[in-house]
């Protein structure tokens, strides 16, 4: 189960954890998380610098209709657990939102070249099965 806290820093230590979040390309909430995980675990128990890298890589190899996607039309992503078995009860796991999730922000600070969200002919981001679509820019 996730839980969530409230965590205050210094503006010069925030400033250093974003620059930290954003060479590795994952939010600043992922890069603590991990961070908390290597110091206190030894080890991090899911690597998403590792699994957005390897998405960014199929989306760059891969054509679409119409140079749009949703995540689930990525192998690395659809492979990814939806449910987990937590004290014999099978239960959604958070893993492919929390993915999702700093999917969805790395490209709106424009972090994963090449993509963009898609929008309608009026300019509304699509969706497709509540699921954020997003356009593969080609370069002519």
């Amino acid at each position: 189960m996730t839980k969530g806290f409230v965590l205050r820093m210094e503006e010069d230590l925030m400033s250093d954890v974003k620059e930290a979040a954003e060479k590795a390309g994952v939010s600043m909430n992922t890069w603590i998380n991990d961070l908390l995980e290597d110091t206190l675990r030894g080890q991090r128990s899911f690597n998403y610098e590792q699994v957005f890298h390897v998405m960014v890589e199929e989306i760059r190899n891969r054509e679409f209709p119409k140079d749009e996607f949703v995540l689930s039309d990525l192998d690395t992503f659809a492979q990814l657990s939806i449910s987990t078995a937590e004290k014999g009860y099978l239960q959604p796991s958070t893993l492919r939102a929390r993915v999702g999730k700093a999917f969805n922000l790395a490209v709106r600070q424009g972090q994963v070249p090449g993509v963009i969200r898609a929008k309608d002919k009026r300019g509304d981001l699509k969706f497709r099965f509540r699921a954020a679509v997003y356009r593969k820019e080609t370069r002519e």
